[in-house]
């Protein structure tokens, strides 16, 4: 009664396939209802339920998605000082000095504070897919900054070498930008906002990293807290060339489990089983009550009652069909409830098709499956209507939960098209800058090499491409590519040193410790992401964390061993 203008509701007796009569409050909030009347519906319905004394469960799509967005601006306020925190000790550990640190966090916590303040003057929302963009906004800004930091340029003077920075530092957030502008041609809107806001992002952050490092450039780089001796790491290398071939054999095994991708997302797996939502909705459809409704939009014209009787008589053999809501012209709620049975036989009650009021609508209420296999029983249904009750242009199936499965089927579709644009303008810019076709086509191998074994190990691990997973590859692809630009940065500008062996343990001295650095803050701060109850965020740091392992390790070994075999071969000077 508090909440004008939210929705309506009704409570009615509904049985179950058991024979149970349970009492079912029915809620349709408003379709203008936005994200935050919704929360606060469910949280006048706890108050009221509580100062009454009343038990309850509450269960439904709209429920579920609330709950998920409350989720969301909750990891949201814990993420950002966990990650802030991490990094910060990663930073402290590899500078050791507190001026630089403070610029160092300085050019990650501004970009991102000013990306979420620019998001939010626009009206846009911090949904499931944007949430990680400030994170990730933060993580890039300070891997600017510690390699301009910790880069040896043979520093005579300060700034000397800084201008040899900003140019691998700009071009890889070129490339990162372009991974993210693939984004903006998904069918689905909050990717596409991802990809504009994302692209944002890296820009504020090489910007200011740009107009901050100057005033606390150091004239020595700290020194690392790792001290590796590149040329015998080169002399390693050298003499296990063996090891490229396991490498690309552990690839090839890894990446084999992409095959085994489920492209249907489980909207309980998004919340941890800690979440009292998850344990509500399922203890109510295991009550016998399906959550998911199908909606059938009958029409305006009276039905022949033994059409519509064998047509329900066939779905409700589906295991996952539980009860049939019957609504009559212009009735927001329905005037009779028909329980399937399990699929059993079951007792057709007078059908509203022969009474006064005609069926103008049908909701079928179904157990909650995955996206895909109740996309594949929505376009069950409306093949079946078709034949049945007379073919037109006007879908009969129609309601949220259709255009979300058919919407999100689209978006991987869409997804494969944004990850091709973003490998080939990669590709091109890597060589054009780079002035060389080669080394753009060598970048692409330990590169692609991460992607395609993360995708491997959700296949292997049974982590589906859902809404908030999907981004993961056009995203790592854009982020793991910035080591590799570094390196053949410094590559062509050792030009000059004689032996190829001379000229990659230089490349590595040069590179190899601010790469290292980058790579260890920023998995490391990704890694807080595993302490959000919202699981496909968890999954996303757990992900883009393994990403950049897996890409230092393939920039600082599968690079130099690609460069050793290729022989004493040498690139352009840019």
């Amino acid at each position: 009664g508090g909440l004008p203008g939210a929705g309506k509701a009704r409570a009615f007796s509904i049985t179950t396939p058991d024979g149970a009569a349970r009492q079912v409050v029915f809620l349709l909030p408003a379709g203008t209802a936005s994200p935050a009347v919704l929360d606060a519906l469910i949280t006048s319905i706890n108050r009221v339920l509580a100062e009454r004394g009343t038990a309850c469960r509450m269960g439904g799509v709209w429920y579920l998605t609330a709950v998920l967005d409350r989720l969301s601006s909750r990891s949201a306020a814990m993420l950002f000082p966990l990650v802030l925190t991490l990094m910060g000790i990663g930073v402290w550990w590899i500078l050791r000095q507190a001026a630089l640190c403070a610029a160092v966090l300085a050019c990650g916590v501004l970009p991102a504070v000013w990306l979420t303040g620019l998001m939010a003057m626009s009206g846009a929302t911090m949904n499931m897919v944007l949430l990680a963009l400030p994170p990730l906004t933060m993580i890039l800004g300070i891997s600017h900054a510690i390699h301009f930091l910790l880069k040896d340029v043979g520093r005579r003077e300060p700034l000397a070498g800084f201008g040899a920075t900003v140019t691998p530092c700009a071009l890889s957030a070129l490339t990162t930008m372009l991974g993210f502008l693939s984004l903006t041609f998904s069918a689905y809107g909050p990717v596409r906002q991802l990809g504009r806001w994302g692209a944002l992002g890296v820009f504020l952050s090489l910007a200011l990293t740009v107009a901050l490092v100057p005033g606390v450039y150091p004239s020595r780089p700290p020194r690392p807290p790792v001290n590796i001796d590149w040329r015998q790491a080169v002399h390693i290398l050298r003499r296990g060339r063996a090891l490229l071939w396991l490498i690309i054999a552990t690839a090839a095994i890894t990446a084999a489990g992409a095959a085994r991708l489920d492209r249907g997302s489980f909207i309980l797996d998004f919340l941890d089983e800690s979440v009292a939502a998850r344990a509500s909705h399922i203890a109510i459809e295991r009550a016998g009550i399906g959550l998911t409704p199908i909606e059938v939009e009958l029409g305006e014209a009276p039905l022949q009652r033994g059409r519509l009787y064998a047509i329900i008589s066939e779905l409700a053999k589906r295991d996952i069909v539980t009860h049939f809501l019957f609504f009559a012209e212009k009735d927001s709620f329905p005037f009779q409830v028909m329980a399937t049975g399990r699929g059993a036989e079951f007792d057709l009650p007078l059908l509203p098709g022969s009474q006064a009021r005609p069926v103008s609508r049908m909701t079928i209420l179904t157990r909650t499956v995955s996206s895909e296999r109740t996309m594949a029983f929505a376009d069950e249904v409306e093949a079946l209507m078709q034949a049945r009750l007379g073919e037109r242009s006007t879908p009969y199936v129609t309601g949220t939960v259709p255009l979300f499965t058919k919407g999100q089927d689209k978006l991987f579709s869409t997804m494969t098209n944004s990850f091709a644009l973003a490998f080939c303008g990669i590709a091109l810019v890597i060589g054009a800058v780079l002035r060389s076709a080669r080394l753009g086509v060598l970048a692409m191998i330990p590169n692609l090499t991460p992607v395609a074994m993360v995708l491997g190990v959700m296949g292997w691990s049974a982590i589906p491409l859902s809404v908030a997973t999907v981004t993961v590859a056009s995203i790592v692809f854009g982020v793991v590519v910035d080591d590799t630009i570094h390196f053949l940065h410094a590559w062509q500008r050792m030009d000059d040193v004689r032996g190829h062996d001379a000229r990659l343990a230089a490349t590595l001295r040069h590179a190899g410790p601010a790469m290292l650095a980058t790579s260890i803050v920023a998995g490391v701060s990704f890694l807080g992401f595993a302490a959000s109850p919202f699981v496909p965020l968890r999954n996303f740091g757990l992900l883009i964390s393994l990403a950049l392992a897996l890409a230092i390790f393939c920039d600082l070994v599968l690079l130099p061993l690609l460069l050793l075999r290729e022989g004493a071969t040498r690139a352009p000077t840019p």
